[in-house]
Formats: structure tokens, C-alpha cells, sequence
């Protein structure tokens, strides 16, 4: 499928994958087995791109991925997301995973934050601290973020003691997850 990529069948075959990459059916809905077949769904996603990255030049490979990211639904793009640290080079998917930390939909920005070792393991400091900073802000317990305990730093304790102080100053509840970065904070 993938062999006319680089002989300039490369557009109708992008065009094929990504229809298949958006064909992968979900169920909606809270079941557990719905909730199971969405899990399913998304390992698919991931495997397909993983067998694309093997078989693409590098240059068509981050051009599909891209792509399927910029027209997909949000579980297309969560999957891409928790797929990041299984693609080679993933350093140069960095503009997909900060895009989906500034964006409001709460489940692209838990697909790369949560049970994702991408972050800890390719984001600056100042990336970093600001995904934990806005896992404070959302809601999102700070035990999901990989990695957080290692890239704890004088910065985002001081951060995190700013946006705690500014919050009880406007009569405004502070996550208790906050109590996670002050325990560490003499270990810093």
C-alpha cells in the first residue's frame, strides 16, 4: 500500500489512510465495553500510524501524521497524541503536542498530559511547567502526569505557590493535587 508513496502516488495513498484512519469506528456512549471499544479503537489508530512510519520516507510519514491530526475528530487526534512516543523521532512532533496543551478541549490536552511519557521526556522546562499549571487549573489530577516527580524544579514550585496564593486571595478553592509539588519541594 504503501510502495507508490515515493513514486508519486503518495496523494492518493495519503488520502486513502487518512480515510481509513477516520473510518475506525468508536463507540459512543459510557459503558464499560463502549469504554473498551474506544480504547480498542485508539490502539488501532496508533498501530496503523506505527506501520506507516515503517514503511513511509520520514518526510511523507510526518506529513501524514500532520495531516490526520489537522483533519481528524478529537479521538483521532487523542490517539495520535498517546501515540507520539511510539513514532521515531518523536522530538519533531512537539507543535502537535503543544497545540493540544493550549487547546480548551480537556480530552486532547489529558491525551498528552496523562499516562503519556512524551512530555516529561521532550518538553522544555518552561513547557513542562506550564502543562502542570494548567493540569491545576483544569482539574486534571497531577498523579496522571509521567514523569512529574523528575521534572519538579524551583520554577513551578514557585509557580504553583503564585497560582495557589492568587486563588485563595480571590476566595477560590486550590486543587489538593497542589499538596504532590510542595511535598517535593525541599527535594528540589
Amino acid at each position: 500500500m504503501y510502495d507508490n508513496c515515493s513514486k508519486g502516488g503518495g496523494r492518493a495513498v495519503e488520502a486513502d489512510f487518512k480515510a481509513r484512519f477516520a473510518a475506525v469506528a468508536y463507540r459512543q456512549g459510557r459503558t464499560s465495553e463502549a469504554i473498551r471499544a474506544a480504547a480498542a479503537m485508539e490502539s488501532i489508530r496508533i498501530g496503523m500510524l506505527v506501520d506507516a512510519a515503517s514503511r513511509l520516507p520520514d518526510t511523507e510519514f510526518v506529513a501524514l501524521v500532520v495531516g490526520c491530526y489537522g483533519e481528524g475528530d478529537t479521538r483521532e487526534r487523542q490517539a495520535i497524541l498517546r501515540g507520539l512516543p511510539f513514532f521515531p523521532s518523536p522530538g519533531r512532533f512537539l507543535h502537535l503536542a503543544f497545540d493540544a496543551c493550549r487547546s480548551h478541549i480537556q480530552p486532547l490536552f489529558e491525551a498528552v498530559a496523562c499516562e503519556n511519557p512524551y512530555p516529561s521526556d521532550y518538553f522544555s522546562e518552561e513547557a513542562m511547567n506550564h502543562l502542570v499549571l494548567k493540569a491545576l487549573a483544569v482539574g486534571t489530577p497531577l498523579h496522571r502526569i509521567v514523569g512529574l516527580a523528575r521534572r519538579l524544579n524551583a520554577d513551578l514550585i514557585r509557580m504553583a505557590e503564585d497560582y495557589a496564593a492568587e486563588r485563595l486571595a480571590a476566595g477560590r478553592p486550590v486543587s489538593p493535587d497542589i499538596e504532590l509539588l510542595f511535598r517535593r519541594r525541599n527535594l528540589v
